[in-house]
């Protein structure tokens, strides 16, 4: 329970255990449990810093401005195809997949 933030730890009904926030989860994603207890979640945050360096680099080569901001790009709206273009690209390079770019407000 130390590890989840304060955020998480609010919204849980007052005398809930880690246990019981486990078996919670299991219960209802049953498909996550062969994942517990490994380093998933590390290996999906690499993969993303994967992704977003090449964005990064394919936007430096364009000479489009960004800054990356966790999970997307804070981009000229003028530029927004072009970048949405090179996520694609990215996604498809690192893991064989495109991912969904959407565009959020600021």
């Amino acid at each position: 329970m130390q590890r989840l933030s304060p955020e998480v730890k609010e919204k849980l009904p007052p005398g809930w255990t880690a246990r019981r926030l486990r078996d919670a989860v299991a219960t209802k994603h049953p498909a996550l449990v062969p994942l517990f207890g490994t380093d998933f979640a590390l290996d999906l945050m690499a993969l993303e810093s994967r992704i977003m360096v090449a964005v990064l680099l394919d936007l430096m080569r364009q000479r489009i401005p960004a800054l990356p901001q966790h999970d997307g790009m804070q981009v000229p709206a003028s530029r927004e195809e072009e970048v949405r273009e090179a996520m694609r690209k990215a996604s498809l390079a690192v893991t064989g997949r495109e991912i969904q770019v959407v565009r959020k407000a600021i």
